[in-house]
């Protein structure tokens, strides 16, 4: 599945940051919209002001109950349109709902996460219980799946204004990337977007989640702290990555090219979640030839262990040892494998703890450069 660039529903496609969208309602008092976000949170997600009642909808979700608008009056939502035989974008929103969660404890119930199914060829209830367990979602008690006829999924996607495209001769489904936020008394507030920056989990999950806390009219308390504005050279996002000098393990020793993205990714032998994504970025690595510079460094590992773990991996690109973790610290690598991308301006454009599939890093560096070469 490939997702379509997501459109804003209101005119002129203007990004507002939080502290302006505050003060530009009007009307009857409503909560207080953005006043948790920084300006880099609003920027992540996308952020835009809207204000009109939401669309109600009638579905089934992946537990087999009836849900419907209504059945959340009290609480805030957060809707979105998802493919249930997605393998890219939509599993990195996945995470985020996961992560959210867990920035939220003991208030997620307070939160409603809804996702409408956006593919007319898979509408079971099977179908989206599958997808929900698949991708870890199925404990989550705020999490609401739902599906309809195929009809009906196409009014409802319509009333939103949610451009789907679906190729019934290859099962291929395009669709919206719009994040509604809805709040406790059924008004759509603001609308976001879930791009390549969803691959940034923590912040973009935080300001996710704290929107949505910003419309309830109860505190809910989201934990972490804003988005910091981009200080310069350093390791945050929208930061001038720092040199990578690190001495030669394994791969093709040439230094990156110049002028195209980079693909950062620290990993190391004794992970085994490495085991999996390694191959992963080897055969994207393969199908991108030389068009993203892909760099691979190993932590805290001797360099036998590191050079063994890559063929036995069959990773061919490029990897830098950093033996005592130093490295990895500066970045501020809270696990592995952890994955950075840097754009040609050697800014810091995506942040992702965990691992990373192939269809998800092919999803993301061909959003970031449309100059890629089309898959093949």
């Amino acid at each position: 599945m490939r997702v379509a660039p997501w459109v804003f529903a209101a005119a002129g496609g203007v990004l507002v940051v939080g502290v302006l969208i505050a003060a530009a309602l009007g009307g009857a008092p409503a909560p207080s919209f953005g006043a948790g976000l920084s300006e880099a949170d609003s920027s992540l997600v996308e952020l835009q002001q809207t204000s009109a009642p939401a669309p109600d909808f009638s579905l089934t979700d992946q537990n087999g109950h009836h849900v419907d608008l209504t059945e959340f009056r009290g609480r805030p939502v957060v809707l979105t349109f998802n493919d249930d035989e997605c393998t890219d974008l939509c599993t990195l929103l996945a995470q985020d709902v996961i992560a959210a969660d867990q920035d939220l404890g003991a208030d997620a119930s307070k939160i409603a996460f809804v996702s409408i199914n956006a593919n007319p060829f898979h509408t079971a209830v099977a179908d989206v219980r599958g997808w929900t367990r698949q991708h870890a979602l199925g404990t989550l008690h705020n999490w609401y799946y739902g599906t309809a006829s195929r009809a009906g999924l196409a009014d409802i996607a319509k009333r939103y204004g949610c451009d789907i495209e679906a190729d019934a001769a290859t099962g291929t489904v395009s669709h919206c990337t719009t994040i509604y936020f809805i709040d406790p008394s059924g008004q759509e507030r603001a609308i976001g977007g879930f791009g390549s920056d969803s691959a940034n989990t923590r912040p973009f999950a935080r300001a996710m989640a704290q929107m949505a806390a910003d419309l309830a009219t109860s505190t809910i308390h989201v934990a972490g702290s804003p988005l910091a504005n981009p200080a310069g050279r350093g390791t945050a996002l929208g930061d001038r990555a720092p040199s990578l000098t690190l001495p030669e393990l394994s791969g093709d020793p040439s230094p990156p090219s110049q002028g195209g993205y980079r693909v950062i990714d620290f990993w190391s032998s004794t992970c085994s979640a490495c085991r999996t994504e390694l191959p992963a970025l080897e055969r994207e690595h393969v199908a991108l030839g030389s068009a993203v510079d892909f760099i691979g460094v190993d932590v805290d590992d001797t360099a036998s262990a590191g050079r063994s773990f890559t063929a036995a991996v069959g990773a061919t690109f490029r990897s830098l040892r950093d033996p005592d973790g130093s490295t990895a610290g500066t970045w501020q690598v809270t696990g592995l494998p952890y994955l950075v991308i840097v754009d040609p301006q050697g800014k810091i454009v995506v942040r992702h703890p965990g691992a990373m599939t192939q269809e998800q890093l092919d999803y993301i560096l061909r959003d970031l450069d449309v100059e890629l070469a089309p898959a093949s």
